[in-house]
């Protein structure tokens, strides 16, 4: 059962940091500077999300879904915008 979850966990990783990836380069296309390399701030964010996902349902969701996407939205994007 633990690989099992090993296994999704990595490729849920995978998955989200290739999103990430791909919402970047939509970034600089529309000219925005990044001011890291693409797969460092995507490995970041990656993390950042899994570990606050991992909170939420470990402590049986005190927030809506919507809220916590509002939430993350707006400490990763003001971190990223400065």
């Amino acid at each position: 059962m633990r690989a099992n979850i090993t296994l999704v966990h990595k490729m849920g990783h995978e998955k989200t940091v290739q999103n990430w990836l791909n919402h970047i380069e939509r970034l600089r296309e529309k000219g925005l500077q990044i001011p890291s390399e693409p797969m460092v701030i995507a490995q970041y964010l990656t993390g950042a999300f899994m570990s606050l996902l991992k909170w939420w349902l470990d402590e049986k969701m005190p927030h809506s879904p919507e809220e916590m996407d509002a939430i993350f939205r707006e400490l990763t994007f003001s971190g990223l915008m400065e």
